[in-house]
């Protein structure tokens, strides 16, 4: 028969690395989102544009349900191993050694992720090309040809935002800090030991798939700015083309400047006035083509690329782990509340009752004042339910004080069910 390699410790100290962790985590989140709050309309609301911006906001929708849930997994998960580690340490303390009865752990405050308000909509007026470019841009877009737009410096901070998250202290790190929580289970041999390495691992797991969803955002942020800045840069020559052709139409000179991709708009009086009379269509018309082009060398991408895991597996695994808490609470109180019931089974048997409520044990006053035998011997085993599996006689019997009297109980402790021997006060 194998021995059982069980350190308390280990899963105490754990539990107490597991909620420092999800602690850190919940700061670094709750900075990090707070620094997106200035990126609102950054992906623009035209066209592709527009559509990347729908599938930004909504993976940034999944990134923070899914930070949540880690948070608050890791957070629950700690409290199941500062209660493992407890009845470990309960399962070996021998009564009457000198050492001192393991006390019950004081449950870690929630780590609960805090209620962010999401970021603002990445959709919106963007930076305004119609500002820069003027009546050209409206007048193409008579053609069908949508124009995307965007705030490339928003774009940029956002991805920076993204890439110090999924690097910092705390976060970038986690996965590597949880592989070496779960590596110091390997000697526990104990039952639970290998479900705990487990659940564990996936709590790595998973936190590698909120990480690769940070840098996915990041890395489509950047690429939208790149695109953004391609788009204005070839759009700006093909503007300056139809500012000549304009001028050349109503003899008038029209000034355009492009500088590092920003437009800037010079078309005269003469130009809005003929262009918005229609009179300019048809050369106008001549430059859709061109527009149609310069989106395609743009590389413009509609929606964000997520290149992890399955999410879903992942967000499966971490309500799993996040509702262990609450199933382990409810299976501790219905476990109690059977080996207590069966406790009182025992006791309240008519040839246990006769070994109790007998002259010579001087329980009489405390019947009277317990309102009878049944009442006083269910205030006995509820005075002794939950203590460790063992043999308690002459020599070491569980002394209880109950309504104001010092009673000794005799029995036997097996599996949580307290087999009552006998009671009495000296």
């Amino acid at each position: 028969m194998s021995t059982l390699v069980v350190d308390p410790t280990v899963y105490s100290l754990a539990g107490a690395s597991m909620h420092s962790y999800a602690t850190e985590y919940q700061r670094v989140y709750s900075t990090r989102i707070a620094a997106l709050s200035d990126t609102a309309d950054m992906g623009g609301n035209v066209g592709e544009s527009k559509a990347w911006a729908t599938s930004y906001d909504s993976t940034v929708t999944t990134a923070m349900s899914m930070t949540e849930l880690l948070i608050t997994a890791m957070g629950n998960y700690s409290n199941i191993l500062l209660e493992l580690g407890y009845n470990h340490a309960l399962a070996d303390y021998v009564a009457g050694t000198g050492r001192p009865e393991p006390t019950k752990p004081t449950q870690l405050a929630p780590v609960w992720a805090p209620c962010l308000v999401p970021p603002p909509s990445a959709g919106g007026p963007g930076s305004g090309l119609f500002d820069d470019v003027g009546f050209a841009v409206s007048a193409l877009e008579n053609f069908g040809v949508s124009m995307p737009d965007g705030e490339p410096h928003d774009l940029l901070t956002a991805a920076e935002t993204w890439d110090k998250f999924g690097s910092e202290t705390g976060v970038g790190n986690l996965p590597a800090l949880l592989d070496q929580l779960s590596k110091t289970f390997e000697r526990e041999t104990a039952p639970d030991a290998a479900h705990v390495d487990d659940d564990i691992r996936e709590l790595k797991k998973s936190a590698e798939g909120v990480l690769t969803l940070y840098k996915d955002l990041a890395k489509s942020c950047r690429e939208h700015r790149s695109a953004i800045l391609e788009f204005r840069t070839q759009l700006g020559q093909l503007l300056v083309d139809l500012a000549k052709d304009l001028a050349q139409e109503i003899a008038e000179t029209v000034v355009l400047s492009v500088i590092a991709g920003a437009l800037t708009a010079g078309f005269g009086a003469a130009a809005i006035a003929a262009a918005k009379a229609g009179k300019l269509a048809l050369k106008m018309k001549t430059y859709v083509d061109r527009v149609l082009t310069a989106k395609r060398a743009a590389k413009f991408v509609e929606k964000v690329v997520q290149t992890g895991d399955d999410l879903d597996a992942r967000r499966t695994e971490m309500q799993r782990i996040a509702n262990l808490l609450a199933q382990r609470t409810a299976d501790i109180a219905k476990a109690a509340r059977d080996k207590l019931k069966g406790s009182l089974d025992y006791a309240l048997d008519k040839e246990a009752m006769g070994h109790v409520f007998v002259p010579k044990h001087k329980l009489d006053n405390l019947v009277k004042s317990l309102g009878g035998e049944e009442a006083t011997m269910t205030k006995i085993i509820e005075n002794v339910q939950g203590v460790p599996d063992g043999v308690y006689n002459a020599s070491n019997p569980l002394v209880r004080t109950i309504n104001g009297e010092t009673v000794h109980i005799r029995g036997a402790m097996i599996n949580g069910v307290f087999k009552i021997g006998t009671a009495y006060i000296p």
